[in-house]
């Protein structure tokens, strides 16, 4: 019998990460946007595409979608600037290029 799961319970069972307050949702929903905005986006495409492809991939053509991804990821602008910030410990600045 399905039932719908209390805010508790989902995060408890570690299906949301996050409960807020029906009159906070907005803006905390406004701020995750925004964070992601200011991430590494083609790195994020990458991983959906991935993610997306892998039903239809058996384990070794996966992996093979894999490598080539963290190549192209490794020598894109946001890439390399992410790199550099980790060594330098600073915060990164992505371009989404």
């Amino acid at each position: 019998m399905n039932r719908v799961l209390s805010a508790d319970e989902a995060m408890a069972w570690g299906l949301v990460n996050r409960v807020v307050a029906p009159e906070e949702l907005a803006a905390t929903v406004d701020e995750i946007a925004r964070q992601l905005a200011r991430g590494p986006t083609l790195a994020f495409a990458a991983v959906k595409r991935l993610l997306l492809s892998s039903d239809d991939e058996d384990l070794e053509q996966q992996m093979k979608h894999e490598s080539a991804s963290i190549v192209q990821m490794s020598r894109s602008h946001d890439g390399l600037a992410g790199v550099k910030a980790f060594k330098d410990k600073v915060e990164p600045s992505f371009t989404g290029s």
